[in-house]
């Protein structure tokens, strides 16, 4: 008996796709690769995208007019995230329908057998896209048991111990499929029960279709719609009633996150299972849970993400001027010793600890001496170095309590966060450090003991915080010397000094009227806490959120701009990621005046948790801690999108775009291939956009690279974001970039071509390159050209990069070559350099690549050097000029032996093609391109390399032989008289 099926079509679907995954996906797909195979390494991961990942399986890019028109409205994702997501939702839908609560073992055990053939099926539901077949194109069943091979699935199915032959995959394929229904006979092994289960396949693929269709009729609405008139699903299953949870708040993504995940627990404990959709993505989270649970999904929800949230609460700062104090939370004397004894990384408290340099430098050896007497050994900081102060690190941190009730380095952090604890609350504030000195001092002298010199010698300029730490060390010093001839003793001289009862008792909590430091700790925990609740559950009924602080207020939010009350300042404790305790706004009410020395910065709870959360993501130190703007890109994707994470127990990992493309194992974090699939992951959640183009270029290279092996959308915003059907958008990217790169929003299929463009511009910009002024070239279609010639030229020049040069030509040549719908050949071609180029190859003789450029560009730089000296002189006629570059082109080919055969010419006299020659570039390249003036370096440069690329190309398509016979220059012999012909007009 099953009195819950909903729950066991859960349990089961987390097996039956845990084991899909391990056994096809991570081991069989994600070895399936583009891109020639890398060199075996054993540092390198294989940094190839998964081939299913490069593939669209909705929102595609199509040559077809009308297909491209129609899939621009549906959201990009690849072809694996559709198969499995069609593979989950077909699973959860068969198991759910398949299981009654008077069902037994057996029932059980056939529908998990069912189950798994669903599985296998619906991620071959679209294998003519992965076979690259048209809509509605025959399927050969070879086909069908190639890909059954390659990605183990038929290794899977006989491992469970079910049958299905390549042509009964075929079979199911085209029930399925509406454009391939009942194509081909049914295969001996068909089953009409695998058969009457592809309808969940048909419906879950009918649904992701419709959630990512941004048609009217489409999205989560469309999706509700089509499951509350579902004729495949049976109403008592629970899975035809959904409520959706929408909640927009760009600036919270991080705490959405979490709302995501409690969200998806929450539904699990209280339906029995995941929602059907859970989605952070643009600004915006979106769940559809189970309608008929919807209240206790909600309520149990917002409790698991409060209590949930990484700790808030009390903590311990220090300043750069070394003034420390406790903040955060609710402090108590009990409070602050947790804070205290909280074991971590000890060279955290180097600062608390922090000395003036000269004074380390003269007294180190006493210095040490105290520390060595407490039980605890320390490296410093060089003291012959340029700075303030010496901080001791805690190599060894005193071992044990020693039968005490903490360690000695915990105490002595107590011990000194409760003497030198500022507080600043005026006339209510506790009694200062001098006073909890002396208090010290009194309770050490009632036992006998007097500071050594060294402590007495420690006052500088930090008023006596530097004397206040080497007592704390002292007193602890004293404490241990005590406990190892009298514990009980020691613990009575522990407790006198540290105990609640004791003088930091006193100190932290205050007595009879005498006020304690923990009434000057503001309690930001439970206030952040109260705002999230307040926040959280006005967004889950739907109503605006109002602000946290009640009243007129006239002060702002500097991240979201809501009122909050003037004591919520930013100060170097706040641990607001990317904000800056003098952060300037411009906003109506807040005072921006450089010369106040006071910071006016303010920040509500909600941002406040927000900016904590992403202090904590950045704790290892990847970002640049400014505030970044919004990259979004989905966790989790597709139907029961969180069915891929249950059987993981990790934390989400969080990777940058420097870790999504390292591939160096050694160096950090790397992305292997299908981790998303099977982990949750935060991409590039702190990155941010750099202000120089070539910086900005990398970093759009970076996520590109990313978006390709991840196969999931990642959207940048400047602004607020709105939803965008692309795999990658940037919405605040530059014209001249958008230029480049055919727009700001890229579908799968464009992705490699726009890397080849900013590859390029990389290398063209780059110091020893051409330089960014050329590579920014390239998005003008005006310019694009001569910067692909330049860039050719270039690598050419240098004999570097046979790669760059191959692909600059390639796209220089489709350039030349195409206009408009058709192909042209260089001969014909209107572009006046090109046009040029070809009357050289009729005047000079065949060159190669090997041969120098001067030589390349004989008859271009005579020309270029002659007419602006020509122009220059008396004489301006258009024919005098043109006979003068004409004559003075065949007087140096004549001259230099590099005159053209005469069948090249078309029988025609040298003197005759150089006046062509000469007659060309007067009118349209000194009269158009350079505009009858002397054109500038850049100009000529763009110029001569566009026409040296279309000279050597133009001998390629005429054919012309490489080497000439001595008798094919044109001299006497070659025109039956001596010296040079008579130039004729």
């Amino acid at each position: 008996m099953n009195p819950n099926p909903l729950a066991f079509a859960h349990r089961a679907a987390v097996d039956i796709y845990g084991d899909f995954l391990d056994e096809c996906v991570v081991a069989k797909v994600a070895e399936d690769r583009v891109d020639p195979a890398p060199k075996e390494s054993t540092t390198k991961i294989d940094g190839r995208p998964v081939r299913l990942v490069t593939i669209s399986g909705k929102g595609g890019r199509s040559p077809d007019a009308a297909l491209a028109d129609r899939w621009k409205r549906n959201d990009n994702i690849s072809l694996l995230d559709h198969a499995l997501s069609v593979a989950r939702g077909a699973l959860m839908f068969c198991l759910a329908d398949a299981i009654r609560p008077w069902s037994g073992e057996s029932d059980m055990a056939a529908a998990k057998r069912v189950g798994r053939a669903v599985v296998c099926i619906a991620f071959l539901h679209d294998i003519d896209k992965d076979l690259g077949l048209a809509r509605g194109g025959p399927i050969d069943a070879a086909a069908v048991e190639e890909r059954m091979s390659r990605y183990g699935i038929d290794r899977f199915l006989a491992r469970h111990g079910v049958r299905i032959s390549p042509d009964a995959m075929r079979n199911y394929i085209e029930i399925v499929e509406a454009s391939q229904t009942a194509k081909t006979v049914a295969a001996d092994d068909y089953d009409r029960n695998l058969a009457a289960a592809c309808k969940f396949i048909g419906e879950a693929d009918k649904l992701d279709g419709i959630f990512t269709d941004n048609a009217p009729d489409g999205g989560v609405e469309g999706v509700v719609r089509r499951l509350e008139t579902s004729v495949a699903l049976r109403r008592e299953t629970g899975l035809t009633r959904w409520k959706p949870v929408e909640i927009h708040d760009h600036i919270h993504v991080f705490l959405l996150d979490e709302f995501q995940r409690a969200l998806s627990s929450a539904c699990r404990c209280k339906a029995g299972c995941l929602p059907l959709i859970e989605i952070v993505h643009d600004g915006r989270l979106l769940c559809l849970i189970p309608r008929d649970k919807a209240k206790a999904i909600e309520d149990r929800a917002l409790e698991d993400f409060l209590s949930d949230l990484p700790p808030y609460g009390l903590r311990f700062e220090i300043n750069n001027r070394l003034a420390c104090k406790f903040v955060g939370g609710a402090a108590s004397w009990s409070a602050c010793k947790q804070v205290a004894a909280r074991a971590g990384d000890w060279g955290r408290y180097a600062n608390l600890l922090a000395l003036p340099r000269e004074f380390a430098r003269e007294r180190r050896a006493e210095i040490d001496a105290l520390f060595e007497a407490a039980g605890m050994e320390t490296t410093w900081s060089p003291l012959d170095a340029a700075g303030a102060t010496a901080k001791p690190a805690l190599d060894f941190p005193g071992g044990d309590a020693g039968g005490l009730d903490s360690e000695r380095a915990h105490a002595l952090v107590f011990l000194v966060l409760a003497l030198n604890h500022q507080d600043a609350r005026g006339r209510d504030a506790a009694p200062d450090a001098g006073v909890r000195e002396r208090e010290l001092r009194d309770t050490m002298a009632a036992r006998g003991l007097h500071p050594p010199a060294v402590v007495e010698a420690a006052s500088g300029k930090d008023g006596g915080r530097a004397r206040r730490v080497l007592l704390a060390l002292w007193a602890v010093g004293e404490i241990r010397r005590l406990a190892e001839r009298d514990l009980d003793g020691a613990q009575d001289f522990f407790d006198d000094v540290l105990g609640e009862s004791g003088l930091a008792g006193l100190w932290i909590d205050g007595a009879d009227g005498r006020p304690g430091l923990a009434a000057g700790i503001a309690d930001l925990s439970g206030e952040i806490r109260q705002a999230l609740r307040k926040r959280f559950t006005a967004h889950l009924s739907g109503r605006p959120a109002a602000p946290f602080d009640a009243g007129p207020h006239a002060k702002h939010c500097i991240l979201c701009n809501e009122p909050v009350a003037a004591a919520r300042c930013v100060d170097s404790g706040s641990r607001a990621h990317g904000v800056k305790v003098s952060a300037f706004s411009g906003r109506d009410g807040r005072n921006d005046h450089l010369a106040k020395p006071k910071s006016d910065t303010h920040l509500c709870p909600v941002c406040l948790a927000e900016l904590q959360l992403r202090h904590a993501a950045d704790a290892p130190g990847r970002g640049s801690g400014d505030l970044p703007p919004l990259v979004s890109s989905p966790i989790a994707l597709g139907l029961f999108g969180g069915l891929a994470y249950e059987r993981e127990s990790l934390q989400d990992s969080s990777l940058g775009l420097h870790d999504l493309n390292r591939l160096e194992t050694r160096k950090g974090q790397v992305y292997r291939g299908l981790d998303c699939q099977t982990r949750r992951i935060r991409v590039a959640r702190l990155e941010t956009l750099p202000a120089k183009d070539v910086d900005l270029i990398a970093l759009l290279h970076m996520t590109l690279r990313a978006a390709r092996r991840l196969g999931r959308p990642i959207h940048i915003f400047r602004g607020a974001p709105r939803r965008h059907p692309a795999i990658f958008h940037f919405d605040a990217m530059p014209a001249w970039l958008e230029r480049l790169l055919g727009g700001n929003a890229l579908r799968i299929e464009q992705i490699p071509a726009a890397l080849a463009k900013l590859e390029l511009f990389q290398i063209l910009a780059k110091p020893s390159g051409p330089g960014i002024e050329w590579a920014r070239q390239l998005a003008d279609p005006k310019t694009e050209l001569g910067a692909l010639c330049v860039a050719w030229a270039h690598t050419q020049d240098r004999a570097e990069s046979a790669a760059v040069r191959r692909e600059t030509r390639n796209r220089a040549l489709d350039l030349i070559g195409t206009h408009g719908e058709t192909k042209m050949k260089l001969k014909d071609n209107p572009d006046p350099l090109v046009r040029l180029a070809w009357l050289a190859t009729r005047i000079q003789k065949r060159l190669d690549i090997r041969d120098s450029t001067n030589k390349q560009l004989l008859c271009w730089k005579l020309a270029t050097d002659y007419l602006p000296k020509a122009c220059r002189s008396a004489s301006t006629d258009p024919d005098a000029l043109v006979l003068g570059i004409a004559a003075t082109l065949e007087e140096e080919l004549t001259r230099k032996s590099d005159a053209a055969n005469r069948k090249h010419r078309d029988d025609q006299s040298l003197s005759e093609a150089c006046i062509d020659f000469a007659r060309h570039f007067f009118d349209a390249v000194w009269g158009g391109i350079f505009r009858e003036r002397e054109p500038t370096s850049r100009e000529l440069r763009r110029a001569a390399a566009i026409y040296r690329f279309a000279l050597l190309e133009a001998y390629r398509e005429r054919g012309i032989a490489e080497t000439q016979d001595e008798d094919a220059g044109e001299g006497e012999d070659a025109e039956g008289k001596s010296g040079s012909p008579e130039l004729e007009l």
